[in-house]
C-alpha cells in the first residue's frame, strides 16, 4: 500500500472515532441533563393544588432499568419531551388521586405496537400513585367481629405520551 493511502485511511479512521465520541458525549450529556433537571422533584402540591401526595424523585430509566412496561431511554432522542411536572399535571387531569400517599413520575420507553399504545418504539411517562385509599362497600360484620376496613389501599399508574402529553392508559399497578 502507498504511504498516501495509509495516511488517508488513518485520517478517515480518526475522523470516524472523533464523530462517534462526539455523538456519544452529546447523548450522555442530554441524559445527564435530563436526570439533573429531574431532581429534586417539585412537591406535588406546588404542581397541583389538591395533590397532597409525597413526591418521590423523578426517574429516568437507563441501562437495564425497568418500571412496569417501561424500559431504558438509551438511544432515544429526548428532544421535545414534556417536563416531569407537565406529565404529572396531564395525569391528574385524567383522574384525581387525592388520597395517594406517594407519587413518582418515571420516563421510559416502550414498544407501543406491542402494548397497543400506538405504533413503534416511543417515550412514555408513567405516573405511579401508591397507597391510595379507594372506598368500598361491604356487609356489616357479625356481632363481636372487628369492623371491616373502610377503604381498599391500591397502587395506580397512568401512562402519558412523553412528547405529546396525550393520555395513553391507566389502571391498578
Amino acid at each position: 500500500m502507498k504511504a498516501g493511502a495509509v495516511s488517508m485511511n488513518r485520517r478517515s479512521g480518526i475522523i470516524a472515532i472523533f464523530v462517534i465520541l462526539t455523538v456519544a458525549s452529546v447523548v450522555t450529556f442530554r441524559i445527564r441533563s435530563l436526570r439533573a433537571s429531574a431532581a429534586p422533584a417539585t412537591p406535588c402540591s406546588q404542581v397541583i393544588a389538591r395533590c397532597h401526595s409525597t413526591r418521590l424523585p423523578n426517574l429516568v430509566l437507563t441501562g437495564k432499568m425497568t418500571s412496569g412496561a417501561l424500559r431504558s431511554v438509551d438511544g432515544f432522542d429526548l428532544t421535545g419531551v414534556i417536563s416531569f411536572d407537565e406529565a404529572l399535571r396531564r395525569a391528574w387531569s385524567y383522574s384525581h388521586h387525592e388520597t395517594a400517599k406517594t407519587v413518582r413520575v418515571v420516563l421510559g420507553s416502550a414498544d407501543a405496537s406491542e402494548l397497543r399504545w400506538g405504533t413503534g418504539k416511543k417515550l412514555f411517562y408513567a405516573i405511579d400513585w401508591t397507597g391510595e385509599c379507594r372506598p368500598f362497600s361491604h356487609p356489616s360484620p357479625s356481632p363481636g367481629q372487628s369492623p371491616y376496613p373502610t377503604c381498599l389501599v391500591i397502587n395506580w399508574s397512568t401512562a402519558i405520551d412523553a412528547k405529546t402529553g396525550a393520555f395513553i392508559v391507566e389502571g391498578p399497578g
